[in-house]
Order: structure tokens, then C-alpha cells, then sequence
């Protein structure tokens, strides 16, 4: 079961590198969106900042990956093994998540609601 769920975590992703594939779209909408250049900046380097903080998070977890991974010698993996694994994945997503929800709000406040509806369109 852990093994499976070790499996779901590192090759489903539960979405935890999406943010690059939309921030990528928000820059390119943020040119068309907001004419004011200097405004323009401000939005476009915020969310570059995102785009960077999710990479830093990709690589963090990939060397958690290589570094703690049970998997690679699931034979003699401890139950400490796993806990330390797991522990840190953890630590990594929670603190990914807190900083991401901190620049989001910080971009919040940088663009009205309908700025905000264009950049980040709702996709179905």
C-alpha cells in the first residue's frame, strides 16, 4: 500500500507542478491585459516569481526523490525510512503551498476582479 502510494505521489503528481503550465499562459495574457507597462512589470515579475518558486518545488522533491526514495531499495526500506521519506515530502508540499498561497494573495492585490478573470481565465 505504501508502495502505491509513494507511486501515485511521485508519478500522478496530485498536481503539484500545474502552476508552471497556467502561470506560463497568465504572462502571456498579462500583455495583452494590462496596457499600463509599468503596471504591466509588476504583474509579470510576481508572477514569474511564482513560475520560480514552482521549479525550486520540482527540484526539492526530485532530490527528496533520489536522496530518500524507499522505492529505490524497497527490500530494506524501514518503516523509518518511510517515515522520513514521507515526512519530508510533506514538509516540502506544506511549505510550497504557504508560499504559493502568499504570492497568489500578493497578486490579488496588484489586479482588480476583471484583470483577474482575463489573465486567469476559467477553463472547462
Amino acid at each position: 500500500m505504501l508502495l502505491a502510494l509513494y507511486t501515485i505521489f511521485v508519478l500522478g503528481g496530485g498536481g503539484s507542478f500545474g502552476p508552471m503550465v497556467y502561470i506560463d499562459e497568465a504572462i502571456d495574457n498579462t500583455k495583452t491585459v494590462i496596457v499600463d507597462k509599468d503596471r504591466q512589470k509588476e504583474v509579470t515579475a510576481a508572477l514569474k516569481e511564482m513560475k520560480q518558486r514552482s521549479k525550486e518545488y520540482a527540484s526539492d522533491v526530485g532530490d527528496t526523490i533520489k536522496n530518500l526514495s524507499p522505492a529505490s531499495n524497497p527490500h530494506e526500506a524501514t518503516a523509518e525510512d518511510l517515515e522520513a521519506f514521507w515526512d519530508e515530502m510533506f514538509e516540502q508540499n506544506a511549505q510550497f503551498s504557504n508560499d504559493f498561497l502568499d504570492m497568489r494573495f500578493e497578486l490579488l492585490g496588484q489586479l482588480d476582479r476583471e484583470e483577474w478573470e482575463a489573465i486567469f481565465p476559467v477553463q472547462d
